[in-house]
């Protein structure tokens, strides 16, 4: 399926109503289930990668397929590993070529009992669980957060205490504190010092969790905005200061992007800085606390016509697709001549064509979300497979009718 987009002209004032945090709810469904439902969910996300969680966590098949849900995979590996019982995790064909290796030699070194179905280090795997213990376990920093996060999740469960040693270089370390916030706010005791963290057994706490908007489905916005005229401001409500979100630094991100961001009480008011002049140099982002917003950071970027440098993007080749591929093949059809590196991407500033064909979205939510905002620019555009917004962001193409009329060929 292809959309094709054209622009509309706009007002002033909209009001975007944001899903609820995926990265938060995912965190919630597995404290949720661990606490007998004594920690309540409200204002989840709808997202597809949170259904599939909800349904495999309440599932009694013994094969659960996960489809390409990479945090679904991971926190579900440690989960049923805790928790007695056979079963099997695979995935779509995607996810079984992302490796999890690293998280499985972690579970069996606290006594989980975990085998390979194919290729060693990768799903699909299968799970004899009940039997894991506490202990200490060294990360390795260049492997996804999301495994030391499965891990944390459990750990006040184990019978004894978890010490997780983690390094200073570890990638997308910002999940990590995010995970850990969530437990100390939830009653788990947690120590901390310069090498790592103890995580003690404990019960979590009766509690009902209210989840945030999501700061990551945000981004789209405030790329949008930056192509909008400048009348226009855009409310986003359900986004708060001082988030337990890693991607909360969109704010101060797009503020060097010319857009201001203003809190009142019921979330954000985002518009456009009319005295900002757009930068003669290059720009620099590291993004390895914030991976989720480098394609958003990318395309806003080609779209105004900014150079920039964006850093710390090892963890984007093993996601739904490479990512920094997909991102430099895409740009290249628009006109630009980006430089990609294994960890890096360089796009210099020019002129953007509308491409002949549709963007190509290689599978990848975020790819259709970062793209579809050049509309505005272009005056037309056509994105292919759009769909695949449900992963995270099932209202996306509802919301961005106020800003482009949305045909299906």
């Amino acid at each position: 399926m292809t959309y094709q987009l054209n622009a509309r002209g706009v007002g002033s004032d909209f009001t975007i109503a944001l899903p609820g945090s995926k990265s938060e709810t995912n965190r919630l469904l597995i404290i949720e289930a661990l606490s007998d439902k004594r920690v309540e969910i409200l204002n989840p996300s709808e997202a597809q990668d949170s259904q599939i969680m909800v349904d495999l966590i309440q599932s009694k098949e013994s094969i659960l397929n996960v489809g390409d849900a990479g945090t679904v995979m991971r926190f579900l590996a440690a989960y049923f590993t805790l928790i007695p019982g056979e079963r099997i995790l695979t995935g779509s064909a995607r996810m079984l070529q992302r490796p999890i290796g690293p998280l499985v030699d972690a579970l069996r070194s606290l006594g989980g009992t975990i085998s390979y179905l194919g290729e060693e280090g990768f799903p699909p795997i299968k799970i004899k669980g009940g039997a894991l213990q506490g202990g200490e376990l060294l990360l390795e920093g260049k492997q996804s957060s999301q495994f030391a996060s499965a891990l944390i999740l459990i750990a006040s469960s184990l019978p004894g205490d978890l010490t997780l040693r983690i390094p200073k270089d570890q990638v997308s370390g910002s999940y990590i504190d995010f995970t850990l916030r969530i437990l100390k706010k939830l009653g788990i005791e947690i120590i901390r010092n310069v090498e790592g963290v103890r995580i003690l057994s404990g019960d979590y706490q009766e509690n009902k969790w209210v989840i945030e908007g999501d700061y990551s489905a945000a981004s789209y916005w405030y790329e949008w905005l930056c192509f909008l005229p400048n009348h226009v401001q855009i409310k986003l409500p359900g986004l708060y200061p001082n988030s337990y979100q890693p991607d909360g630094r969109v704010v101060e991100i797009f503020k060097r992007l010319g857009i201001d961001t203003v809190y009142d009480e019921v979330g954000v008011i985002i518009s456009k800085n009319p005295d900002f002049n757009l930068p003669e140099d290059i720009l620099h982002f590291d993004c390895i606390e914030t991976p989720d917003l480098a394609q958003t950071i990318a395309v806003a970027c080609a779209g105004l016509g900014i150079s920039v440098q964006i850093s710390g993007l090892s963890t984007l080749r093993i996601k739904e697709t490479d990512r920094i591929h997909a991102l430099e093949i895409e740009l290249r059809r628009l006109g630009l001549n980006p430089v990609a590196g294994p960890n890096e991407i360089l796009i210099p500033k020019g002129a953007l064509k509308n491409p002949l064909e549709p963007i190509q979205t290689y599978g990848d939510h975020r790819m259709v979300m970062a793209f579809t905002p050049l509309v505005s620019i272009l005056g037309e555009l056509s994105i292919f497979d759009p769909l695949q917004v449900k992963k995270s962001y099932p209202g996306f193409w509802d919301q961005a009718q106020n800003f482009c009329k949305i045909r299906s060929l």
